[in-house]
């Protein structure tokens, strides 16, 4: 009992750690960038960048569930781009901003029911499952206008993604929402806690009278889910159902989970650090911008972040390569 009760202390203290770290990075972020440019750390530019990592953190929220359990979702990218363009397709068809908003996520959460009932019940692999499902859903999406957008002008819709309250985009209450929720089950509902222990040990859960595949399709179908709103929210921003849309997520996702506290062994995870980490992301792709900074490096410098998080997962105790 006493064991227990250290490792536990010992996790609080290294997510805490890694929060303080998180939040100093971005603090120094913040005074590189104002000091180069004077237009950083403007209200609208502060309005601006929360308003572009909307569509990431609600992605990463899901991608977060995923790793929690110990696996990966290589897909969420491919699902993002389906449910925005089929969120057009609705619209176009009926000219119903409901049907399209609830479609397009419909369609996210069946594409990840789709691979949670492969990985459960078929038993197949994850990360080749959404691997592969990855590129069906990219074909899907290309098939279901010849490979180009469609247009959305249903300013109902539009207004999801570009409108405002109290001047603040209605996207991040979208995203702040997300979070709560996501805060509050895993902390306080059974299935919360059934998910962690899946991640902690999946045969010890399965011992103890966890259904570790019933948690496990919940998490993916959620993962989907998440993705089918993230994919909504891009399309209302763009004003379109782009089949290039999501084309980072992934990458961006595990690597703003990671960086967030969570480890890809699983059975550790921390929504509010997975916010941070999306955060960080979002301020380095802001600031390089501002700045006149081209896109070509910064791929280099979220790909460099991507393999620092995975290492910074490994010093943590997470799995090693043998």
């Amino acid at each position: 009992m006493e064991k227990k009760k250290e490792n536990v202390f010992q996790k609080m203290v290294l997510q805490f750690g890694n929060l303080l770290v998180l939040v100093l990075t971005m603090v120094l972020l913040f005074i590189f960038f104002a000091v180069q440019s004077k237009y950083f750390l403007t209200v609208s530019n502060m309005l601006n960048l929360l308003q572009q990592v909307c569509v990431l953190g609600i992605v990463s929220a899901g991608i977060t569930l995923i790793i929690l359990t110990g696996s990966l979702d290589l897909s969420v990218g491919s699902m993002l781009a389906l449910s925005g363009i089929f969120a057009a397709w609705f619209i176009q068809m009926t000219d119903s901003w409901m049907v399209g908003l609830v479609g397009g996520i419909l369609v996210g959460t069946l594409a990840g029911a789709i691979n949670a009932a492969m990985i459960t019940v078929l038993k197949m692999n994850p990360l080749i499952v959404t691997l592969g499902m990855s590129t069906v859903w990219e074909g899907v999406t290309k098939l279901l206008n010849n490979g180009t957008a469609i247009g959305i002008f249903n300013n109902e819709f539009k207004f999801i993604g570009q409108g405002r309250i109290l001047n603040v985009p209605v996207v991040i209450f979208i995203m702040v929402g997300v979070y709560i929720v996501l805060i509050l089950m895993l902390k306080y509902t059974k299935f919360g806690r059934n998910a962690y222990a899946v991640g902690g040990s999946a045969k010890a859960a399965l011992y103890s009278g966890i259904n570790v595949s019933k948690v496990r399709f919940a998490i993916f179908t959620m993962a989907g889910l998440m993705a089918g709103i993230a994919g909504v929210c891009y399309a209302s921003i763009v004003g379109s159902g782009t089949v290039t849309a999501g084309a980072d997520s992934t990458m961006d996702a595990i690597a703003a989970v990671v960086l967030g506290g969570a480890s890809l062994s699983g059975g550790v995870a921390n929504i509010f650090g997975t916010l941070l980490g999306v955060l960080l992301l979002g301020t380095i792709d802001n600031g390089l911008s501002i700045l006149g900074v081209t896109s070509y490096w910064q791929l280099v410098v979220k790909g460099a972040i991507l393999i620092f998080a995975v290492f910074v997962d490994v010093m943590r105790g997470g799995e090693k390569y043998e």
